[in-house]
């Protein structure tokens, strides 16, 4: 697994997506290895052209630093933390980079919007149920985890994301399941449905 610092000349961009105004990507590149990720393309982007998708992940040591300098960019905005990048894959428990961003982001009262696949989230629940108009979504594809382990080979499994969800939602936060992508025969929605019943 290739790691390393960049510096980045800016930490906040504009969204194409409906409801959301700004992006936040406190990393580069992804060590989940889904099989199915929509933005590969960025290997091309990052001076990693060569590098296996899932294998690399870039840290923007200047993030937190980044994103003080452009706070008044997101006031009373929605600022997605994680587009192109989990923003809570395994390289944030020792950077921390989303979990400072987030808390920068708070105490501006930015509403955020994270979507991930990791219960690593929960370490920041204290900080999200206290935001303004904060979300927190998990994506599911998978009921049954020898599918997730094939198609998402570093995630966490779908069970704990739904504890995740549902200790998130216990806790007061705005929880979301975001189900996709959706394989025929493979991704057994009335399973995730079920399973989903309890959060």
């Amino acid at each position: 697994m290739k790691s390393q610092a960049v510096h980045a000349r800016t930490i906040l961009t504009e969204s194409s997506i409906s409801e959301i105004d700004l992006y936040l990507n406190p990393y580069i590149g992804c060590t989940h290895s889904c099989v199915y990720c929509c933005v590969e393309y960025m290997k091309s982007f990052s001076g990693h052209g060569s590098d296996r998708w899932g294998e690399f992940v870039d840290y923007k040591a200047n993030a937190v630093e980044l994103l003080a300098r452009e706070i008044d960019k997101a006031r009373g905005k929605n600022v997605m933390v994680g587009s192109l990048t989990d923003a809570y894959q395994p390289i944030e428990k020792q950077c921390e980079l989303t979990r400072q961003c987030l808390g920068l982001l708070a105490a501006h009262r930015v509403a955020t919007f994270i979507l991930t696949k990791s219960d690593l989230v929960l370490r920041d629940t204290e900080l999200l149920a206290g935001a303004p108009a904060s979300r927190v979504g998990m994506t599911l594809a998978f009921a049954d985890d020898r599918c997730r382990q094939a198609f998402e080979p570093r995630t966490c499994a779908t069970s704990r994301r739904i504890a995740a969800l549902t200790e998130l939602h216990d806790a007061g936060c705005t929880t979301f399941a975001f189900v996709g992508p959706i394989i025929p025969d493979l991704s057994d929605l009335d399973g995730i449905f079920a399973m989903l019943a309890p959060a």
